[in-house]
């Protein structure tokens, strides 16, 4: 679920900036798992936010060890200029933070567990 501008929280008497924030963080999350290394702009376009949101939301989710930043492929097998950001779900982590981090995304987000 992507919170589009405008909806509200279920309950709430008004908009609620970290609640939309946390369902954005919740889509790239989802977008960054389902995908082995991806840049910015494809994680943006895969989870349907803008790019600064999706910036925004790596950087949630670098800090709290979800996501990780990949290093550049060496100068002789990239095109020539500034290399794209790129980045990975963190597998490093144990399984069971992983499973745990996506189950809270879901309840987060409101989708309905099957």
């Amino acid at each position: 679920m992507i919170a589009k501008p405008g909806t509200r929280r279920p309950g709430s008497s008004g908009g609620d900036a970290a609640w939309l924030q946390r369902l954005n963080t919740t889509a790239v999350l989802r977008a960054l798992h389902d995908m082995p290394v991806a840049t910015i702009t494809e994680l943006a376009k895969a989870a349907g936010v803008s790019r600064p949101t999706t910036e925004d939301a790596l950087g949630t989710l670098v800090t709290q060890g979800l996501a990780a930043e990949v290093q550049p492929e060496p100068a002789t097998t990239r095109p020539v200029g500034r290399p794209a950001k790129r980045f990975e779900f963190n597998q490093f982590l144990n399984g069971a933070i992983i499973i745990l981090a996506l189950i809270v995304s879901r309840f987060a987000s409101g989708e309905k567990q099957d």
